[in-house]
């Protein structure tokens, strides 16, 4: 494929997604469900992350962006607006045609011979589309419209109950950096690894896991695996090296600095995964596999691998 072709297509793909994003625009503003809304919100920014990803890749083979809806997207809006003028179901109809452009666009592009990164880069788009348009299919045949909103009840549940924990550790690592006593120090290396270790554990065997599918939440989990690995080291090194070592303080703030990087990332990535991928029940189910796991490897404490 030549340079001017792959810009070509590359911005092809741009377009679609501003065109989808100006259709998912006028749906959010028409959809009167909250759960919906929700979701229609979380679509609407994978599309704007396609946007940023695609361009960045058209910017470096020297392509210009779009920047603007083309009569295609004119048309997609208009249709939306039209569709959508009877609340939730207009919404969901309207973004279910515009959901089958935008896969059967995707699923013909991905078949071209591009490059190995925006072949990837792609492919992970595609799997996003198709994860949109499970949804409104799925949405439109249990008519959710006819449902109470009922909230994201199950996935706040599962987000505090690992907020709680990551501000335990949080706490815990402030206190251990501060303090100037060994005898303590011994004390909170003890209390971090009883409270971080189950934790991580728990992470990793069930909310981790659930997210196999789509590609590029994988990623993210096993970036969060690998992370956790890395602080597993650490924190097995301060539970042998003396509390006096001069080494110690210098270990603690790495630890530390490294936590907190996780846990940042996981409360915007993960969790919008979670929020993604996970339907009300099989949170809950998650939630409590989180809970039993977790008090399983806390009652094995210090034997915990």
């Amino acid at each position: 494929m030549g340079p001017k072709v792959l810009q070509r297509k590359i911005a092809s793909l741009i377009q679609l997604d501003i065109d989808a994003i100006h259709a998912y625009r006028q749906a959010i503003l028409q959809t009167e469900h909250l759960e919906v809304k929700e979701q229609l919100i979380l679509f609407q920014q994978d599309h704007e992350r396609h946007l940023r990803e695609l361009s960045a890749k058209l910017i470096g083979l020297g392509g210009v962006v779009p920047d603007e809806p083309d009569l295609k997207g004119y048309l997609i809006e208009a249709f939306t607006t039209i569709r959508s003028s009877t609340g939730t179901i207009g919404a969901i109809k309207a973004m279910h045609t515009t959901e089958k452009l935008i896969n059967h666009s995707y699923g013909e592009t991905v078949k071209e011979d591009f490059p190995a990164d925006i072949r990837s880069l792609i492919e992970g788009c595609r799997q996003d589309e198709e994860q949109h348009l499970r949804y409104v299919e799925e949405a439109f045949s249990e008519k959710i419209w006819e449902q109470p909103a009922r909230g994201k009840i199950a996935h706040d549940q599962l987000f505090d109950a690992l907020k709680k924990d990551h501000e335990e550790v949080k706490n815990i690592l402030a206190r251990l950096q501060e303090t100037e006593s060994f005898p303590e120090r011994k004390n909170l290396v003890d209390t971090l690894r009883q409270e971080i270790l189950p934790h991580m554990i728990g992470e990793e065997k069930v909310v981790y896991a659930s997210l196999r599918e789509p590609k590029e939440a994988w990623c993210e989990a096993l970036q969060s695996i690998e992370e956790h690995h890395a602080a597993q080291l650490i924190l097995q090194e301060l539970a042998t090296l003396p509390t006096g070592d001069e080494r110690f303080r210098a270990k603690v703030s790495v630890l530390k600095e490294m936590v907190e990087r996780h846990i940042e990332a996981e409360e915007k990535k993960i969790f919008r995964d979670l929020l993604k991928v996970l339907s009300e029940s099989r949170a809950m189910e998650v939630l409590d596999s989180f809970t039993r796991e977790k008090d399983t490897a806390r009652s094995r404490f210090p034997d915990i691998p």
